[in-house]
């Protein structure tokens, strides 16, 4: 099969890139002819994959020139030759009218909708333009049902029923030997990872997080992210010291791979009960099958994508969303007892193991293979 991808991300480093790069290799390891297009200057190790990087895909950019820009791209997009039999894969929503622009002369067309960057896309003045560009779409692989079921509900069109899920993966980070060792490594301490930023919740942890410590006042709660949003580091600081934990939790900031798969494996709880906030939402949540690789339980939210990504009372607990205690009693029945702890952590390691990124390729190809071929109705960008 000769496909083309278009991201405007390519660095494992984001969800973004991760979704990308994990999908490029198992097309390439399959043996299918892959072209990338990208302005990611990322420099990422594919496969056997012809990368064609361009200084700037302007069509990314929102505002009701778009259009213009489209055509900008379109030009830069002629050194391609694509073949009429291409199947071209948009990996990331900002470049889907460039993707259906290109989606001519019955050349089939996937797009990736990541969660709450889809639904953004259909608000405001360019949600005419996305109407059209996934109505082109023979396929949408959405990374879990609770984006399917937003994009349905706020595109309120017939290609939502061409829309298909494909949950995410994760890499297997530790052998079962090495596991097993882990357990005695692992330390009082609880974590959260991502951005800090009001959707990732982490005021309302550190406030279920002080219920807990008063029963387990060994326990220590490290943040680790981007902290470039300086209001809401401000209030996390300000709630810090209003309960008195100031030597309990600690702002770490980004950290490098190494160091937090160090994190990972010492900690006894991934704590991220993320928050919705209008049309913003967490699609899925790789961070918690990344922590499960590890023997790591996590916390996560109900009326997302969490839904998806955790085995609720299994790989971890779900809770409603900004409910102090219940995040504070699924955190002490994860920590309540050894025991309990290790239930939970041995459950969450193995159902790391069905959540792999084969199984996601193998998601992506059934549905391709079901979609591509069979005639969707398309309207004229």
């Amino acid at each position: 099969m000769n496909v083309l991808f278009i991201t405007s991300h390519l660095s494992p480093t984001n969800g973004w890139g991760k979704v990308a790069v994990e999908t490029i290799r198992r097309f390439t390891r399959d043996g299918h002819q892959v072209t990338v297009l990208t302005d990611d200057p990322a420099d990422v190790d594919c496969g056997t994959v012809s990368v064609v990087r361009v200084a700037t895909l302007h069509s990314k950019e929102g505002g009701r020139t778009r259009g213009v820009r489209i055509l900008c791209d379109l030009v830069q997009c002629r050194k391609l030759g694509l073949p009429d039999d291409v199947l071209i894969f948009c990996l990331t929503e900002d470049l889907l009218p460039l993707a259906a622009k290109l989606a001519k002369r019955g050349r089939s067309l996937v797009c990736f909708a990541h969660g709450t960057y889809a639904i953004k896309s259909l608000r405001g003045a360019n949600r005419e333009l996305y109407l059209k560009s996934f109505d082109r779409c023979d396929l949408i692989l959405c990374n879990s049902k609770y984006t399917q079921q937003q994009l349905s509900l706020v595109a309120n069109h017939e290609f939502a029923k061409r829309s298909r899920v494909a949950p995410l993966g994760c890499d297997q980070m530790i052998s079962e030997e090495e596991y097993l060792r882990s357990i005695g490594q692992r330390q009082n301490l609880v974590i959260a990872v991502g951005q800090l930023k009001p959707r990732k919740a982490i005021v309302e942890s550190i406030q279920a997080f002080h219920r807990v410590r008063e029963r387990f006042p060994q326990y220590e709660f490290h943040v680790i992210g981007d902290t470039r949003l300086t209001d809401y580091v401000s209030q996390i600081e300000a709630i810090v010291t209003q309960l008195d934990l100031v030597d309990a939790v600690r702002l770490v900031g980004k950290v490098d791979a190494n160091a937090l798969r160090g994190y990972y494996m010492r900690a006894k709880l991934l704590l991220m009960p993320s928050i919705n906030e209008n049309d913003h939402f967490e699609g899925f949540g790789l961070v918690h099958l990344e922590a499960n690789s590890w023997g790591t339980p996590s916390i996560g939210s109900t009326g997302c994508g969490h839904e998806q990504a955790i085995n609720n009372g299994v790989s971890g607990l779900l809770t409603p969303q900004r409910d102090i205690d219940a995040i504070g009693k699924a955190m002490l029945e994860i920590l309540g007892t050894e025991r309990s702890w290790m239930q939970y952590s041995r459950q969450a390691y193995d159902f790391s193991h069905t959540m792999s990124w084969d199984n996601y390729h193998r998601s992506c190809l059934q549905w391709i293979s079901e979609a591509v071929g069979r005639p969707a109705r398309h309207l004229e960008i």
